[in-house]
């Protein structure tokens, strides 16, 4: 069993360059500059700085070798009264990486063009499971593979099921096969979504009717409100054959799905293939990607 993250497109980004100026100053003033060309927006600066025996090349802004006037940008400079970057100075393009490194190959490549700090990312770095886990996802796979077996058999019915585990318990909080033959917005994953709602209301009110007869047995009449919980997929994990469409990768997202492990990609998928929806940027919730395949 092989299991594979998903990671964002960045992890793989081969190197990019961008055309900037740079200009040698001396190195005792290097804090100065550094500080006052990164507050200098208009020149958006950025403050990598390599080592040149008793001096340092400094990048001051971005350039345009067809655009650019270099006057211009010591015009600026004085402007704002900044003395220590003199017109004598010569201004010199270089191509840098356009983007900071976020896995140490891409910094190991990078770095010989122009020095870069490197941190490496928390949330987003590959995740290694042990035996036990591994056994874990082929048990779920196989549960679900059996369970597109029974789907073959019927008409109309697509070998589709999805899974909704519990990784504390390793309890299935709900399973479901693919109901789009019924309607087109049943599929495995929306089902299997609606059956963890479903066993929530349950669960709810179960405990909203015991408040009801304790509070009738006292005779007090006051009934409190059932506790309120996390979102509907807080902490579970999503065991899928195929790899969901948009619709569904964006349900379990909004339902706070804490893992999703698929086998089979899919052209149209949202979670790796034709998007990579868990780590879009401009979404409030990321989560764990993987794809499992078993060794032949």
């Amino acid at each position: 069993m092989e299991v594979v993250n998903i990671l964002a497109d960045e992890y793989s980004r081969k190197l990019e360059t961008v055309s900037v100026y740079t200009v040698s100053i001396e190195a005792k003033s290097a804090a100065a500059v550094i500080k006052y060309v990164t507050n200098l927006s208009k020149l958006h600066a950025i403050t990598t700085t390599q080592n040149i025996i008793s001096s340092l090349s400094v990048i001051i802004t971005y350039a345009d070798p067809d655009q650019s006037n270099p006057d211009q940008i010591f015009n600026v400079l004085a402007s704002n009264g900044f003395d220590q970057i003199k017109t004598s100075d010569q201004l010199v393009i270089v191509e840098v990486p356009k983007f900071a490194p976020i896995t140490k190959e891409q910094l190991s490549e990078w770095k010989n063009l122009w020095p870069m700090s490197f941190h490496e990312p928390r949330k987003e770095v590959p995740i290694e499971f042990s035996k036990a886990e591994l056994e874990d996802i082929e048990r779920y796979m196989n549960l679900l593979e059996s369970e597109a077996t029974v789907c073959q058999q019927s008409l109309g019915q697509l070998p589709i099921s999805a899974a909704i585990v519990d990784p504390i318990t390793k309890q299935i909080v709900s399973i479901s096969k693919d109901q789009r033959h019924a309607h087109p917005l049943k599929h495995a994953v929306m089902e299997a979504i609606a059956g963890v709602s479903e066993r929530e209301r349950a669960r709810r009110g179960s405990i909203l009717g015991s408040k009801k007869r304790t509070s009738i047995e006292m005779n007090t009449g006051d009934i409190t409100e059932v506790g309120k919980v996390g979102y509907l997929c807080t902490g579970l994990d999503a065991f899928l054959l195929r790899e969901p469409c948009v619709m569904c990768s964006m349900a379990l997202l909004h339902s706070r799905i804490r893992r999703v492990f698929y086998i089979e990609s899919r052209e149209d998928g949202g979670l790796g293939s034709l998007y990579k929806i868990h780590v879009h940027p401009s979404l409030n919730h990321k989560f764990h990607v993987f794809q499992v395949s078993k060794k032949v």
